[in-house]
């Protein structure tokens, strides 16, 4: 038994002294990017308007529309006009999924304008609720491993459709070779754009963005 004991012992000292060097070696800051920018969901056939959202399974016969499914490929501008500049697409499926609400379980790709990547989030979207959150569960290129969510306000109501304004709170877990690596050290910059002003200033942790830090759970 004592042999025993003095084996397990040693096993754990080297696990232990394995662990302490991997985290010497590689240091990580938890950083976040804020993306904003309108969703233009062109569902209405208008006038001069191309239509981006394609309804490929119509829904029973309620005011939810319980059931529809569509597909989506939206225009991202830089300000409320759909004539702003482009700063990406929106690519996915709806599916209305509540017979009490109009509610939409909401598979999106968003495909960023001179960004190496995408960003995937999956979620319910209560479209008449102020304020709505859908969570990021992965990216690709630039956005691989990423975490958070995305905020989604109603902007208006237009002939073609719906004016939506996103802000996405992109969290990367960012490499450093020095000890340890202040969330001011971060080369993520904030882009805020449309409702908030213009403006493009460097990420000083989560205190720059009220409530945030109590939103996002670690």
């Amino acid at each position: 038994m004592a042999k025993l004991i003095q084996i397990l012992v040693v096993v754990v000292f080297f696990a232990a002294s394995s662990c302490a060097a991997t985290d010497s070696s590689s240091h990580f800051a938890k950083c976040t990017e804020v993306i904003s920018f309108y969703l233009h969901d062109l569902f209405f056939p208008t006038p001069g308007v191309n239509v981006t959202t394609a309804i490929v399974l119509p829904g029973t016969n309620n005011a939810t529309m319980f059931g529809m499914v569509a597909i989506i490929d939206d225009k991202l501008t830089e300000g409320p006009s759909i004539d702003s500049k482009l700063v990406g697409r929106a690519k996915g499926i709806l599916a209305f999924d509540s017979i009490s609400n109009i509610s939409l379980l909401a598979s999106i790709t968003l495909e960023l304008e001179g960004r190496d990547g995408n960003i995937n989030l999956l979620g319910q979207n209560r479209a008449l609720d102020p304020q709505r959150e859908i969570s990021i569960v992965g990216g690709s290129g630039e956005f691989r491993f990423v975490q958070g969510f995305a905020t989604l306000r109603t902007h208006s109501r237009e002939p073609y459709g719906t004016k939506v304004f996103w802000q996405v709170y992109v969290i990367k877990l960012t490499k450093s070779a020095f000890l340890p690596l202040d969330p001011g050290d971060c080369k993520l910059r904030v882009e805020i754009v449309g409702a908030l002003g213009n403006e493009s200033v460097p990420f000083r942790g989560l205190g720059a963005f009220p409530g945030f830090e109590q939103n996002l759970k670690e």
